[in-house]
């Protein structure tokens, strides 16, 4: 009579279950926080910045002014709206680099399997914030009423469906903990979690010629 066994293949340490995942998440959190001030710097931050490329110009030192004049003359012509550019342009790199990074740091010390919904989550909601943030509607803001109602409703349906996600993931992952719990003392109760996740019915039939 053949006999079943279940045995789990990785064993996760208290480090990486607890403060590992913390560690991960708090950059990641930030980045993606980091990400969208960057992303709405030319919508809301535009003046300010053009005020401190006014003044770098105007507390430029003779070797400075040389080098920009210079610059000018062979490549373009240095103005306040470029270098208001150019720091915008810096910041939105960073804001991503950083953001790769944060995503890199998170799949390394989380399984893809439980890191995908998390990170598709954040990503769809992010999707909404931005969107309501960014001039860009279907319905001119101007427009009374109708001006503000694409964007509640894009974030509406950007954080249900980000929820959703996020929610999938957390079954998932109480699942995996059941599964582990019950792989060893009682295999069939672990492979009948598995089959109910997957709409499938387990029926153990034994066969009268093995007894």
């Amino acid at each position: 009579m053949s006999k079943l066994s279940l045995r789990v293949a990785r064993e996760e340490s208290d480090l990486w279950s607890g403060m590992g995942r913390l560690i991960a998440l708090i950059p990641l959190i930030l980045s993606a926080i980091n990400l969208m001030i960057a992303i709405t710097l030319p919508i809301f931050h535009y003046d300010r910045l053009l005020e401190n490329a006014i003044r770098k110009l105007e507390g430029r030192g003779f070797i400075r002014k040389l080098f920009d004049h210079l610059s000018g003359f062979f490549w373009q012509q240095v103005t306040p709206d470029q270098l208001a550019q150019d720091e915008i342009w810096w910041n939105q790199t960073w804001a991503i680099f950083y953001f790769i990074i944060s995503l890199l740091l998170f799949f390394i010390i989380f399984r893809w399997q439980e890191a995908k919904y998390f990170i598709s989550g954040v990503i769809t909601i992010s999707f909404g914030v931005i969107y309501s943030l960014l001039p860009i509607d279907i319905f001119p803001d101007f427009i009374p009423a109708a001006g503000s109602f694409d964007d509640a409703i894009a974030l509406l349906i950007s954080t249900l469906l980000g929820l959703t996600i996020l929610g999938e993931g957390n079954k998932r992952r109480r699942l995996l903990k059941k599964v582990r719990s019950h792989a060893e003392k009682n295999p069939l109760k672990a492979l009948e979690l598995l089959c109910e996740e997957h709409g499938l019915e387990m029926e153990i039939t034994s066969d009268p010629k093995n007894k």
